[in-house]
């Protein structure tokens, strides 16, 4: 069986390879999805995140500012941390995940815009800058 901090490794190696179909793989059949403190709404099931939020988090070759994924763990919560991959390195975004049975069960995405002090705190203890918005 995965545990979290395996799934996250995955996770982050499938997202900075640009492997959509990997990271789906590691979801539940009836994982969710939700943009923490938003009214985007939760999106329920592997084939509706794959459709949805993930390709939204990989972007694609027109973003100024490509991201890339790590893994943080901060007392007992697991984290896939999406930071510039050149430059200052700057946090874009975090991936709160929850998992069940060696899948990811639910992710919770910690957006600048609905997040912000909780981003601060995150980049101020992983040591990296907060990127600007």
């Amino acid at each position: 069986m995965n545990s979290i901090q395996e799934l996250a490794e995955k996770f982050a190696a499938a997202f900075n390879a640009r492997d959509l179909g990997a990271m789906a793989a590691l979801l539940a059949e009836n994982a969710t999805a939700e943009v923490s403190k938003s009214d985007f709404g939760v999106e329920e099931g592997r084939q509706k995140i794959k459709e949805t939020s993930l390709p939204h988090i990989l972007g694609d070759e027109s973003d100024p500012k490509p991201l890339a994924a790590e893994t943080w763990d901060e007392d007992g919560t697991t984290y896939v941390l999406l930071r510039e991959a050149e430059g200052d390195r700057a946090l874009d975004c975090a991936l709160k995940l929850e998992a069940e049975q060696g899948q990811i069960q639910r992710i919770d995405y910690l957006v600048l815009y609905h997040e912000l002090e909780e981003l601060t705190r995150i980049s101020q203890k992983a040591g990296m800058k907060l990127r600007s918005i």
